[in-house]
């Protein structure tokens, strides 16, 4: 199955390669796309505030 086609289906190029790097990964790096894929929407938003640093953990 090609999660990085169903994650470019889910989300914008920019979100995923900020998730990418979120996890440490160079942002064209695809072997953590399944997880990225099974993040919940909430997930997803905070890590992407995180990775902005606009996230401070108050929600």
């Amino acid at each position: 199955m090609d999660y990085s086609k169903q994650l470019e289906e889910k989300y914008p190029l920019k979100i995923i390669q900020y998730l990418r790097q979120r996890e440490g990964l160079k942002e064209n790096d695809v072997s953590m796309d399944k997880e990225i894929l099974n993040m919940t929407e909430a997930e997803v938003f905070r890590n992407v505030l995180s990775w902005n640093v606009l996230w401070d953990g108050i929600i």
